[in-house]
């Protein structure tokens, strides 16, 4: 079994164990090797079930597209059906699907836990972390396997505060008879990847660019460590957890939308946070919803650009008539710039904010509220989640807390201030309408009483 398998691949592949975990980094074929090892294992017997779940339905679709791949390419059998099947008929839920001639079945969903209600056969949980449910997930993925069919699980890391890394860490002290994988970026790549990548064999020297490069494109170490070392990163010290994150977070096609949509929507607010060179100005839409739900419309990031250019991108967006309210950070290079939003809109539209230690307390915890009553839906992507989790709180050797993130090439955090700033804009709106109280009676009249 060559086809290109690297040493790491075959050795997951002729791994029989009933249990498998995989910690791992992004990216180096362990999905192709798993998708190799159940079409294997479906042509093994007659009328074999497969589910696999990965965290979104383009992971889904690739993994099918391997397993198809193998069927024609390796094995040279024709599938006798490749398509979707409905899965849950009251909800509506389909799974891509590859049915055999021997009456085996390889089905792909995404991760809702219910999926695997009433199902039967082998199950693979990929990019588990990753999975908004991990509990309820694993629970019901359980008796899908209770007649003896394997499971395999495989993911990188996200944080410690979940199901995942307590799997792993019951593995690592042998509380579970569970096999584990465990493959670096820098493993890989020893065994072969870049090999691979490049179509020629490569040298030590070109590798260690090749991962120096990989690493200074990661925004933080937390994404190097997680992302590519096998190296979960202590959640509990960010003062937003990825998983907290992660309950808010919806694909950014659902919810990011050009400006003419967004001109017909309900009030917006807008938080901008100022930068020139060192810094992004970024700027970020929020819709109230009428049921008091905020919800991310656009997020825009401008790189070491002039202010007048800056301001050809921003005032159109200060114009529209359904903005109720606007805070840009008027700290430092902001305030020139927040002054003169003041001059064209108005008072009542835009307001100064200057990030002093309290302002920033406070708008940090607003976010932080929000996010914990699952209030504000943001965009599920990486430089997002990395502002947002990047924000640690800090108390000074004077007991005073003070909010910073590290400074990195994609900025400080930008975007959560600018997130920040649309909340404090919506919260600082004064909606209460205005009730007139009747005053108390007039006394005169009774000043010549006795006269």
């Amino acid at each position: 079994m060559s086809f290109n398998f690297l040493p790491y691949q075959i050795h997951y592949i002729n791994d029989q164990s009933r249990f498998k975990i995989v910690e791992k980094s992004r990216r180096i074929g362990i999905t192709y090797a798993q998708a190799y090892e159940d079409v294997e294992y479906s042509l093994m017997q007659r009328n074999r079930k497969v589910w696999f779940s990965s965290r979104d339905d383009s992971a889904a679709a690739e993994y099918i597209d391997y397993c198809r791949f193998f069927l024609e390419k390796l094995f040279n059998i024709a599938a006798s059906y490749i398509g979707t099947e409905i899965v849950d008929p009251q909800k509506g839920i389909q799974s891509r699907l590859i049915r055999m001639k021997n009456g085996s079945e390889i089905h792909a969903m995404t991760s809702a836990p219910g999926r695997f209600r009433s199902k039967g056969g082998k199950v693979i949980l990929d990019e588990f972390a990753f999975h908004e449910h991990q509990d309820e997930l694993y629970a019901a993925a359980q008796p899908a396997i209770l007649r003896g069919d394997p499971i395999r699980i495989i993911s990188t890391y996200r944080g410690m505060n979940n199901l995942y890394y307590r799997l792993i860490q019951k593995v690592k002290n042998g509380q579970l008879n569970w096999s584990l994988h465990s493959v670096t970026l820098a493993e890989a790549v020893k065994q072969g990847l870049l090999d691979n990548i490049m179509g020629r064999t490569t040298s030590e020297k070109e590798q260690a660019e090749w991962i120096a490069k990989v690493r200074k494109n990661c925004v933080s170490d937390d994404i190097w460590l997680q992302e590519y070392c096998c190296q979960p990163v202590d959640s509990a010290t960010a003062f937003i957890t990825y998983d907290l994150l992660a309950l808010n977070s919806c694909d950014e096609k659902e919810i990011i939308r050009d400006i003419n949509e967004i001109r017909a929507m309900n009030e917006i607010y807008i938080g901008i946070d100022i930068g020139r060179k060192s810094d992004l100005t970024a700027i970020w839409i929020t819709e109230k919803t009428d049921t008091c739900l905020f919800v991310t419309r656009r997020v825009i990031t401008l790189r070491n650009m002039t202010f007048s250019d800056q301001k050809a991108v921003i005032w159109p967006l200060l114009a529209l008539p359904n903005l109720r309210r606007c805070c840009i950070d008027s700290t430092g290079l902001g305030m020139q710039f927040a002054e003169e939003a003041q001059t064209c809109f108005g008072r009542y539209r835009i307001e100064q904010v200057t990030f002093s230690g309290s302002v920033k307390e406070d708008m940090a915890f607003r976010v932080l509220t929000k996010l914990q009553d699952r209030r504000f839906l943001i965009p599920d992507t990486q430089e997002i989640r990395e502002s947002f989790h990047n924000i640690k709180r800090v108390v000074t050797a004077a007991g005073n807390i003070r909010f910073d993130a590290e400074r990195t090439e994609a900025g400080h955090s930008d975007e959560f201030w600018a997130a920040a700033l649309s909340l404090y804009a919506a919260d600082a709106t004064d909606d209460t309408p205005v009730v007139i109280n009747s005053r108390m009676p007039r006394q005169t009249s009774r000043w010549l009483d006795m006269y």
